[in-house]
């Protein structure tokens, strides 16, 4: 067999990718981390994939994620990513607007999300 084609070589990558996201969550409950880890590894590797970096050092996540849907993708209940979410935007780690995200504390949230790891 020769090279594969360019779209080949793209759908590689992105499986890569999922192989390399999904290795991180079974990390995660592998360590047994609760809501808040995972929910804060969901955000960094979104903020990572679809994020746009902004002039205040943050990173804005233009999807619009329900409490529902980041539920659904971290096996949680909406009213619990709903309360860490809030839990966050007291303490200025994120801000949400119509279902949006901006990440103000990456750091903080990349540390809690690797603190089991």
């Amino acid at each position: 067999m020769g090279e594969p084609s360019p779209l080949a070589g793209r759908l590689l990558v992105v499986l890569a990718r999922q192989v390399r996201m999904l290795r991180r969550h079974a990390q995660l409950v592998a360590a047994r981390a609760g809501v808040r880890e995972r929910l804060a590894a969901l955000v960094v590797e979104l903020g990572e994939r679809v994020g746009h970096r902004t002039d205040g050092g943050g990173v804005r996540i233009e999807l619009r994620l329900s409490c529902e849907l980041l539920g659904e993708m971290i096996d949680a209940r909406r009213t619990t990513v709903n309360t860490v979410l809030s839990e966050w935007h007291r303490r200025g780690w994120l801000a949400r607007e119509s279902g949006k995200l901006l990440i103000i504390r990456e750091d903080t949230l990349r540390g809690l999300a690797q603190s089991l790891i």
